[in-house]
């Protein structure tokens, strides 16, 4: 009997096992400890680069600040005018760009000239993992050249408010468009509810502001460069850290792999509580408005295009709270974009790995992001034209 047991939890394991293997092989490949080295290969041959700093990953999630000048602050961007290392995904080369004079991936020129649109968002915003040519962002701004791309790798809902207030009110556009990533700005389909951008931010000491405090600013334009100052200075322990911690990074991938981690995530494992949904759902609520608000205090319109995740891509997963949230931006957003009839069709059923780089993980393949950035550049047309 007893043997009969083991081999039925054999039979179960084994498979789970294998899939998760191969998913987090797919997942880790290239990263732990290769972005060291690639930061280094470009040092050697005489490039000044740096690691993508990313403050959600630097300093937000840690609940930890940046020393600018006396005065413990967060960043909004990363290292400026420096060649940017941003990652790898599968057999990819590196993605890598120039960052622009404020640290975001735009060319430095963009700034000499009157900007008519913004673009906000995360990671996928930013242009991870692709060449810049292959990135929906920059096919938008192939249609619309007076285009800024202020995205910050995993930033969520206050961080837009926090880079509206401090950027946008500065630069006037006539058109703000978020890239609402709905893998894990508000809820979030890993198996690790608390993981959603908005809850993170809400607990930081300063990020947190933002939300509670409409008049809270850290005048970063003014101060930009004290912040650049002090991001160069920590950038030399980030770079020293990625070396040091790359046994760190492959015990935690040890981890992952043992609580089936990737296989949650890809079956939709791991749901919020009654509670943890009010919180968000409530953060959300006040967060939304306020974006807008942001936006229409310099006569722009605010925008919001969907990014569907690889759950509801892949495995048509819904999470209880999507309607909720998606309600709440269509009640303040002046025009909401939802992509994910617009991707499923484009590839056919059944083919929805091929719009993500690592096989229905990780983020979108060059596939993937052309169909954003088209579609978004034929709805951007019809906005623009209906002002």
């Amino acid at each position: 009997m007893r043997i009969r047991l083991l081999a039925l939890l054999a039979a179960v394991a084994l498979p789970l096992y294998a899939f998760e293997s191969w998913t987090l092989y797919q997942q880790e490949v290239g990263s732990v400890g290769a972005d060291y080295w690639e930061i280094q290969r470009h040092r050697i041959q005489g490039t000044d680069a740096v690691p993508y700093y990313a403050p959600m990953a630097r300093y937000v999630r840690a609940g930890s600040t940046l020393d600018v000048a006396g005065t413990p602050s967060v960043p909004l961007f990363s290292i400026a005018t420096k060649f940017s290392v941003l990652c790898r995904e599968g057999d990819r080369p590196f993605a890598t760009f120039t960052a622009d004079r404020y640290g975001f991936n735009n060319p430095d020129a963009i700034w000499d000239q009157p900007i008519d649109i913004v673009t906000l968002g995360d990671s996928f915003t930013v242009g991870a993992c692709v060449a810049s040519q292959d990135h929906s962002v920059g096919l938008v701004r192939n249609a619309f050249p007076r285009l800024a791309n202020l995205g910050v790798s995993g930033s969520g809902p206050i961080m837009q408010i926090a880079i509206l207030r401090e950027f946008v009110q500065a630069i006037r556009p006539k058109l703000v468009v978020w890239f609402y990533d709905e893998h894990n700005d508000v809820f979030t389909y890993n198996a690790r509810p608390e993981a959603a951008d908005i809850a993170i931010e809400h607990a930081h000491p300063i990020l947190g502001r933002y939300l509670s405090e409409p008049s809270f600013r850290q005048d970063v334009l003014a101060n930009m460069q004290a912040f650049q100052s002090a991001l160069a200075r920590d950038v030399e322990r980030s770079i020293d850290g990625i070396r040091k911690n790359t046994l760190i990074r492959n015990a935690n991938a040890a981890l992952r792999f043992l609580a089936l981690t990737q296989t949650r995530h890809r079956l939709g494992i791991g749901t919020l509580s009654a509670a943890e949904e009010d919180v968000r759902l409530r953060l959300f609520r006040q967060a939304m408005p306020m974006m807008a608000a942001e936006a229409h205090a310099v006569g722009a319109k605010l925008v919001v295009v969907k990014l569907p995740s690889n759950g509801a891509l892949c495995n048509q997963a819904r999470d209880p709270l999507a309607n909720e949230v998606e309600d709440i931006i269509r009640i303040n957003a002046d025009g909401y974009l939802d992509l994910e009839a617009d991707m499923r069709a484009a590839v056919g059923s059944g083919k929805e790995a091929a719009l993500f780089a690592l096989n229905c993980g990780g983020h979108y393949s060059e596939t993937g992001y052309r169909i954003v950035g088209q579609r978004t550049t034929d709805w951007l047309r019809q906005t623009l034209q209906g002002q």
